[in-house]
C-alpha cells in the first residue's frame, strides 16, 4: 500500500547513505543488521523485515519479511504489527486473510498508530473481510483524526454526513471536511465541505466555521 511505502521512506531516510547500492560497505551493513536481528534486537528485526519487504540490499522476499516482522512484534515492536497487517491484507508472503490483517492492525491501532487506526476504520467501514460496523469504524477514524490524520478526518466527515454509526450532523461533517481540506488534496475535500455547508442555515454555518478553527488548532497544528 501507498502508506507502507511512505512509512518505509520515513524510517529509512536518515540512513539513506548506508542504503546506496553503490557503497562498498552496503553488504557489510546488511550482514551486521542480520547478526543483530538474530541476536534478538527487535528494532533491527523490524528493519531487516523492511529490507526483505522492499528488496533493499537483499532479494525481495515477503515470506522472509513476515518472519522478521513477527519476531519484532513478539518483542513489542510498535511498528511491526502494522506491517504484518499489511502483508495479510495484500496477500504478500501469506494467503490473503482480512481476519488476520484486522488482528494485527488492531494491535498496532491499540498501540497508537494513527495509520493503523485509519486502515482498521476503513476495513470496518467497507466491511472488507470483516463485518461492516459503522460505529467501530467511527471510533477508529476519530482516534486517527484526533492525531491529525487527514484521511481519517475526511472519512469521519463522511460518516457524519451520511449518519452512519453517528447521528447525522452536517455541522460536524463540515468541520471534519474543512480541517481535512486544510491538509492537502483539497479539491475533493472542499467539494464535500461546501456540499455540507449548503445543508446548513447561516447560524449553523457560522457555528461550524468557528468550531473548525478550534479543531484546526487541536487536531492539525500540533502535528505539523
Amino acid at each position: 500500500m501507498r502508506h507502507l511505502f511512505l512509512l518505509f521512506l520515513f524510517l529509512l531516510a536518515p540512513l539513506a547513505p548506508l542504503y546506496s547500492a553503490q557503497e562498498p560497505f552496503y553488504a557489510d551493513y546488511i550482514a551486521r543488521l542480520r547478526s543483530d536481528a538474530e541476536k534478538g534486537d527487535a528494532h533491527d528485526q523490524y528493519i531487516l523485515g523492511t529490507h526483505h519487504h522492499d528488496g533493499h540490499g537483499v532479494a525481495q522476499d515477503y515470506v522472509e519479511a513476515r518472519k522478521w516482522y513477527l519476531k519484532a512484534a513478539e518483542q513489542g515492536s510498535a511498528l511491526a504489527p502494522y506491517s504484518l497487517g499489511n502483508l495479510y491484507e495484500n496477500g504478500q508472503g501469506v494467503a490473503q486473510d482480512y481476519v488476520e490483517a484486522r488482528k494485527w492492525y488492531l494491535k498496532a491501532a491499540e498501540q497508537g498508530s494513527a495509520l493503523a487506526q485509519f486502515i482498521l476504520g476503513s476495513l470496518l467501514h467497507q466491511g472488507q473481510g470483516v463485518a461492516q460496523d459503522y460505529v467501530e469504524a467511527g471510533k477508529w477514524y476519530r482516534k486517527a483524526a484526533e492525531q491529525g490524520y487527514a484521511e481519517a478526518q475526511f472519512n469521519l466527515g463522511l460518516l457524519y454526513d451520511q449518519g452512519q454509526g453517528v447521528p447525522q450532523d452536517y455541522t460536524m461533517a463540515y468541520v471534519w471536511f474543512n480541517i481535512a481540506a486544510s491538509q492537502g488534496e483539497a479539491e475533493q475535500r472542499k467539494e464535500a465541505r461546501d456540499a455540507a455547508a449548503a445543508k446548513l442555515d447561516a447560524t449553523s454555518l457560522a457555528e461550524a466555521q468557528k468550531l473548525s478553527k478550534e479543531y484546526f488548532k487541536r487536531y492539525v497544528e500540533p502535528f505539523h
